[in-house]
């Protein structure tokens, strides 16, 4: 290799390191332009169905179902018996 060949051929090198760089670079937008479409898409999916969530939320919170309390009730109203029995019974 000649004194002006090792110049080029370095050259060449860089030249060929920038391009892989800049092939991986596209290669890298493409997936991160798929990936923040994806993202939009969703967005939007959570957006068409927010007032549909909104509403099913305020649906539950004015629903009185209490079954956790109801079963107490119940369980206080057989103890209650319970105790009415045993003072028959004595």
């Amino acid at each position: 290799m000649t004194v002006l060949a090792a110049p080029a051929a370095a050259a060449a090198a860089t030249a060929a390191a920038a391009a892989t760089a800049a092939v991986a670079a596209a290669g890298q937008q493409q997936r991160l332009a798929f990936v923040l479409n994806r993202i939009v898409e969703i967005q939007q999916r959570v957006w068409q169905t927010q007032p549909q969530l909104v509403e099913g939320i305020r649906v539950q919170q004015q629903t009185p179902h209490r079954p956790q309390q109801q079963q107490q009730q119940q369980h206080h109203h057989q103890q209650e018996q319970q105790q009415q029995q045993q003072r028959q019974q004595q």
